[in-house]
């Protein structure tokens, strides 16, 4: 992946243009870093990766699933 690849989708997590304008004027290096710091983070992940993520490590801790949230599930699974 290029820089400019990683500028698009850094600037894409924010809405502003400040934040925009910011990436836009990072180093190369910082480019790398923030985009690494972001992929660790989840930060490009969509709404529902998070939420099966969310899911899944309340599953691993334990966590007793209410009837709505089985039946959801199973929706979304079809």
């Amino acid at each position: 992946m290029t820089t400019e690849e990683m500028r698009r989708r850094i600037s894409a997590v924010y809405d502003g243009l400040g934040w925009k304008k910011k990436v836009a004027n990072m180093p190369e290096r910082q480019v790398y870093a923030v985009f690494m710091s972001f992929e660790k983070s989840g930060k490009f992940k969509t709404q529902a990766q998070l939420e099966a993520l969310k899911k899944k490590k309340e599953a691993e801790n334990g966590h007793q699933m209410t009837l709505d949230e089985y039946l959801q599930t199973k929706t979304e699974e079809k």
